[in-house]
This record gives C-alpha cells, structure tokens and sequence, in this order.
C-alpha cells in the first residue's frame, strides 16, 4: 500500500452547511502499520481557527495545495460560491501528532466511522508484500448544500443541473445518503 498523505476529505466535496461524516470499510486485513492514522480534534476549534472551517485540500501525489488559480473548477460553475473559510494543515503531521495519533488494525468488514473534516494520513509498507484496499461512503446531514469550491471538487457533480434541484434549492439531499 502507498502513503496517504495528511488530509480531511470535507473539501474535497462541493457540499456547505452542514455536517458531513466518512465511513471507511477494510477490505483487507490491515496492520497496525499501515492503518489510518487520525488527528485528534482537528476536526474543530481550537485546531481549526473557526467552526465550520474546513482544511484546505491537497494533492495526493505532489502534496501540493489546491487552489483557484491551478484548479479552477469547470464543472460546476453554476453551483453558489462556497461560503467556508480554508485552513492550510501542513504536509506531514507533527511528530507529536503521530505519536498520539489514533489508529486501529482492521479485518475485512471492518469501518472507521469519523468527521469528514478530521485530519488523517496512512503509511506506505511494502506494495508487493500485500495492498490496503478500502471502499469508503459518505453521509450528510439535511442542512448540507451543494456548493461550489474555488478547485474542481470530487466527483466533478458534471451532471448536475438547476433543473434536477428540488425547488430550486441546491440540497444534497437525493444525491449522498441523508443523516436524519
């Protein structure tokens, strides 16, 4: 398995207003030793300067930010502008983070269930000894809204229409499975 590079997936995703929550599913035995790593509360003040800011996201190959200049978003310009505030985490977690970081080996089946916007990483191992396959859901809360990012966000949502929103509101809902 490769490294996963520091990161929290919320800002990957054209979504605002709400809460989004990631569950991570092993499909494969995974050691201690490759497992995902997770930063304590970074998910929240006092790490994050303010609530409801979310970590900026970053390239997984590079490491390099994203931003409006190198990425400008092509497929959903029609969405309103994001109102969230970025926070920039930086490229490798602090030592002390790593040694407090928490983390669990996992059996095929098993989930990680945690905020969309908490910081977390894994470490590479040895890709021909054996691989870390994982299918991860993402669940959001009534108040979330499609909203567009100063980058091209994940998916591209290329197929989404105004005439396909309900009401004319943006809502996620119908599109990501709903936390009532």
């Amino acid at each position: 398995a490769t490294v996963t590079p520091l990161h929290a997936d919320a800002a990957y995703y054209p979504l605002d207003g709400g809460r989004v929550i990631s569950v991570w599913i092993a499909l494969d035995h995974v050691g201690e030793d490759a497992a995902l790593r997770f930063w304590r509360g970074s998910h929240a003040p006092p790490l994050l300067p303010k609530q409801g800011a979310l970590w900026q996201p970053r390239r997984f190959a590079s490491g390099d930010l994203y931003d409006a200049e190198s990425t400008p978003p092509t497929s959903s310009s029609f969405l309103p502008a994001s109102a969230c505030e970025y926070a920039v985490a930086p490229v490798h977690p602090p030592d002390d983070v790593c040694e407090e970081a928490l983390f669990w080996a996992c059996a095929p089946g098993d989930a990680i269930i945690f905020d969309a916007n908490t910081l977390h990483w894994a470490k590479g191992n040895d890709a021909s000894a054996w691989v870390r396959r994982a299918i991860a859901f993402r669940y959001a809360t009534p108040e979330c809204r499609l909203a567009r990012r100063p980058w091209e966000s994940s998916p591209p949502f290329r197929w989404y229409t105004h005439e396909s929103s309900v009401d004319g509101a943006l809502t996620a809902r119908g599109w990501l499975p709903g936390i009532p």
